[in-house]
């Protein structure tokens, strides 16, 4: 008697996968958080678990935002995506009239019990939406997509409200998150260009025009000029601007191949400052070495292999550039904040998601998770209409026809 070989696979869909994928990463940042930052929090409100509790009641509210994210129809965030970057725009105008200052910045709206909402967060997920309804909508219409309309009047105002964004998040300052906003709807607008010589000169002059005002930014402001020397050659200035990238890759370095220990982790008592936040992986590195370091990337491969998986089995336009405006976003922010530890490239206020301490963060990131999570249950529901489909019409078909196939 023959037997029909079942394939078995380790996950039942790229959702699931994803899921279980962001609940490691957050064990991992969840663990790695307390041992980050139990000096500090001992130090300043005599309290070891104060961050951890913070981060804990951030996790439960992300576990909110997760679920609504999973059970709303991602297409309904199309026509919400106007209203939530209204909604961004007046928060980082407030961010400017009553933000908390911390360490010389205004990033921050003050809530109740001390919590804090970060607008930036939320200006992230808000411009993707808005981008991926512009371009869906010309994309659907078989329109000519270019990186510079004259007359496309929704085009112009999708630029507009970017850039009012970006420039209310520069003012806070914070060049890193503003660059960000701006280079994820970018990269989307390079996926969705037309294959054109016009496009093709657009982009390569657009691209020029970025780099001379990156150069620009750069240069014109004496702390950020420093930051740009100390990136070049951290060790000249290892007592001042270069501190933070010299103390990261002494921390890592002073872990060893398997690390110091849970816990052991030297660095984090005062001398590698944000070691809770945008350098919470260099203490890992030292606590974890290498094998710990090859599990971080190992599982942020692993969202990034099944996210894309998503993207590519998308089948509409919107869903399809939401899952790659998000995917885009994890892999930017997670490939810069490694790079940055270890002094590959300037120091900017990017966390490392799931991994690195921040109350907004976190629970946007696990509501960007939901998205993926229900565009990916969407496709396995069409896949699977269309193979009943598919099952119907074959057995409509005649006996002998059947035979035949």
């Amino acid at each position: 008697m023959a037997v029909s070989a079942v394939k078995k696979k380790f996950w039942k869909s790229y959702p699931e996968a994803i899921f279980v994928t962001m609940l490691i990463l957050m064990i991992i940042g969840t663990i790695n958080i307390f041992s980050a930052s139990f000096i500090i929090s001992e130090m300043s409100n005599q309290n070891s678990f104060h961050f951890l509790g913070r981060h804990v009641a951030s996790m439960i509210v992300g576990f909110f935002a997760y679920v609504v994210a999973c059970r709303v129809n991602y297409k309904k965030w199309e026509n919400c995506s106007w209203v939530i970057t209204f909604i961004v725009i007046i928060s980082l105008v407030l961010v400017c009239l009553v933000g908390v200052q911390v360490n010389g910045a205004r990033r921050w709206i003050p809530l109740v019990f001390g919590f804090r909402f970060q607008p930036s967060e939320l200006a992230k997920i808000a411009l993707i939406m808005l981008t991926a309804s512009y371009l869906s909508r010309a994309l659907d219409a078989k329109k000519e997509i270019l990186l510079i309309h004259k007359t496309r009047r929704e085009y112009w105002v999708n630029i507009i409200c970017m850039g009012i964004i970006a420039a209310l998040v520069f003012k806070e300052p914070d060049m890193g998150t503003a660059a960000l906003i701006c280079a994820v709807p970018f990269c989307m607008y390079w996926v969705s260009l037309t294959e054109s010589t016009l496009a093709r000169n657009q982009f390569i002059c657009i691209c020029a025009a970025i780099a001379v005002i990156v150069v620009y930014l750069c240069v014109s402001a004496p702390y950020r000029l420093d930051r740009v020397k100390s990136w070049y050659d951290p060790w000249s200035s290892s007592r001042n601007n270069g501190y933070q990238t010299t103390q990261s890759i002494i921390a890592i370095g002073s872990g060893g191949p398997l690390g110091m220990g849970f816990g052991e982790g030297v660095s984090k008592y005062a001398y590698l400052p944000e070691a809770h936040t945008d350098f919470a992986f260099a203490i890992w590195c030292q606590e974890e070495g290498i094998p710990g370091v090859l599990l971080v990337f190992f599982l942020y491969g692993m969202l990034l292999f099944y996210a894309s998986r998503i993207v590519f089995r998308t089948k509409d336009n919107y869903g399809r550039l939401l899952s790659f405006g998000i995917t885009s976003l994890f892999f930017i922010q997670g490939t810069y904040n490694m790079a940055m530890v270890i002094g590959m490239v300037p120091v900017v206020g990017v966390p490392l998601p799931f991994i690195s301490y921040g109350g907004t963060a976190l629970i946007l990131n696990m509501f960007n998770i939901g998205i993926l999570v229900n565009i990916g249950k969407s496709n396995v529901r069409q896949e699977k209409n269309a193979q009943r489909k598919s099952s119907q019409v074959a057995l409509s078909q005649p006996t002998h026809l059947r035979r035949l196939k």
